[in-house]
């Protein structure tokens, strides 16, 4: 499960940066540039937290995820466009989901005593 948390917060924070540049290259809107980045780099934030302590990394990459689907749930609303506003808000809804499932799998694994170094010598 760490592995598949891993690789959604990898993937998620790619298209959160190229959506970014997109942004700006094709609709010349600087703030989807800094947005995008921003969202991206905290992404990635989330993953190194991952190797530290799992459960907090894949909370915080799902609670990061929902921020940005609030945003672009907003931005949804004001526009009416599907496109990038309603798929990067399904996205995002769909990463927070994975997230939060991920982050309940490491967390009951780890409290059993089969998580990542546990003291399994006293067997």
């Amino acid at each position: 499960m760490e592995v598949m948390m891993r690789v959604v917060l990898v993937v998620y924070a790619i298209l959160m940066i190229v959506g970014g540049i997109l942004g700006k290259v094709q609709g010349g809107s600087t703030i989807s540039l800094i947005a995008g980045s921003v969202s991206g780099i905290l992404s990635l934030g989330c993953l190194a937290l991952t190797y530290r302590v799992p459960t907090a990394g894949a909370w915080a990459g799902a609670v990061l995820a929902l921020l940005v689907g609030a945003m672009f749930l907003k931005r949804y609303i004001d526009t009416q466009k599907v496109m990038p506003a309603l798929v990067l808000l399904v996205i995002s809804l769909l990463v927070a989901c994975l997230l939060i499932v991920a982050g309940l799998s490491v967390r009951g694994s780890s409290s059993g005593g089969t998580g990542v170094g546990s003291d399994q010598s006293s067997e």
